[in-house]
């Protein structure tokens, strides 16, 4: 009798396997499942002026090995272990100048991905959940429509993103456009490379210190030996906190400036202020640039083996925020995420980790708004000693720690990037890298 019933649950066993074979091969045969939803209000990301006009792609459509082209919502995504998915949308420019500047912004593409203006290739990009843009330039476009095309899939090698070895049923890796993608055309002289600092606090004085750089073009240069830079601060009533004018040499295509504001505009946990400043550059009475951002200023070190923040010790009270994208269904994503948030806050967090990932810039931007500070990490995690040491992980990293600064530098929210996690730190090799 003993013997039957452990033959019956062999058997059972058996049959739950061949079952569970046969659900993931229909699975893989039947091809990806896509899922749209809802991404509600997107907030410009803060390294953009705030009056930055979105060129909006539409009309997208999908294809893939399982069916041909169909309609298609953005964002969307899907679970598809090694999907290989072809999308195409159309913008459209009315005139010879709309096809001038024009730039291809994505908060990070979920997957390494080709892309093609009007059949050329414009670039291609790994997988490593950072922000990046693309200038277009104007020979690939034409007046009238003009169409983008993302093929989109695995990365198969580390040339073309972090690889993934640890598998958390709750953290399925997805594949697809899930954060903002849009056109904008860059304003021409440009403004670049804006940043504020805090460099320390005196009583009530904040002192700060901030610098920009211009690209005046050459014509304009000849005529000219000084370029007039306004500039104003204003808080979110339009009350003026600081105004300056200075005449710059115009070969110097920079300013820089330290000033003193007040505390009451100085960002922390519990006063998530944001100022506003614009810049504008004028020569001969005509006006070159105009530019407005928001911005924030803040401290933050690490002293004496203690976090500081605004030259005082904070103390981190923190939680993990995982990237569950299947409770984005059915939901407005931004909306889940700013209820999300706003109830943590409440609770008395000041901080949130995001494990294993680099969160979407338009979700930092509500943790600047709220007072949450951002502790991020780069999606290295329980790598081996040699897959630590390859050449092109290497360059990912890299590159990955270079971008985070351009775009996040400006937030005030990011406290912390993390190299990685659960890594053999005993292996001298990994051990040097991290040093």
């Amino acid at each position: 009798m003993h013997s039957s019933r452990n033959g019956l649950s062999f058997y059972r066993m058996l049959m739950f396997l061949v079952l569970l074979f046969l659900n993931v091969f229909a699975q893989e045969t039947a091809g990806p499942v896509l899922i749209s939803f809802s991404a509600g209000n997107i907030p410009t990301p803060v390294h953009l002026s705030t009056d930055v006009q979105k060129i909006a792609v539409e009309k997208w459509e999908i294809e893939t090995a399982s069916e041909r082209w169909r309609p298609i919502g953005l964002p969307f995504y899907t679970e598809f272990p090694k999907p290989n998915l072809h999308i195409k949308g159309q913008f459209n420019r009315n005139k010879q100048d709309s096809l001038k500047n024009l730039v291809l912004y994505s908060g990070g593409l979920h997957g390494y991905a080709e892309i093609i203006i009007n059949g050329v290739i414009l670039g291609k990009r790994p997988f490593d959940y950072m922000p990046f843009e693309l200038d277009i330039s104007h020979e690939l476009l034409r007046i009238g429509l003009n169409e983008i095309e993302i093929n989109l899939r695995a990365p198969r090698s580390l040339n073309e993103g972090f690889p993934v070895l640890p598998h958390l049923y709750a953290e399925k890796r997805v594949y697809g456009i899930i954060r903002p993608l849009f056109l904008y055309q860059m304003p021409s002289p440009t403004l670049s490379n804006l940043k504020l600092s805090l460099n320390n606090i005196r009583g009530r004085k904040a002192n700060i210190s901030y610098h920009y750089n211009f690209d005046i073009p050459s014509d304009i240069l000849k005529k000219t030996n000084f370029i007039k830079a306004e500039e104003w601060l204003t808080n979110n009533a339009g009350k003026v906190i600081y105004h300056s004018i200075k005449f710059v040499p115009a070969n110097r295509h920079g300013r820089e400036n330290a000033i003193s504001i007040d505390t009451a505009y100085v960002w922390s946990p519990r006063n998530p202020v944001h100022i506003n400043m614009r810049v504008v550059l004028q020569t001969n009475f005509t006006t070159l640039v105009d530019r407005s951002f928001r911005v924030a200023v803040r401290k933050i070190e690490l002293s004496n083996h203690t976090l500081q923040l605004n030259e005082k010790p904070i103390f981190i009270k923190g939680i993990n925020y995982y990237q569950n994208i299947a409770s984005y269904i059915r939901k407005n994503y931004y909306g889940l995420v700013q209820n999300d948030f706003k109830a943590l806050k409440e609770a008395g967090f000041n901080a949130i980790r995001f494990p294993h990932y680099i969160p979407d810039l338009s979700v930092v931007r509500m943790a600047d708004s709220l007072g949450l500070l951002v502790f991020a990490e780069l999606p290295v995690w329980q790598y081996p000693p040699e897959l630590m040491n390859k050449a092109p992980l290497l360059s990912l990293i890299k590159n990955a720690l270079l971008r985070f600064d351009h775009y996040f530098g400006r937030n005030p929210s990011p406290t912390a990037l993390s190299f990685g996690q659960e890594l053999p730190l005993h292996d001298s090799s990994v051990l040097r890298l991290m040093i």
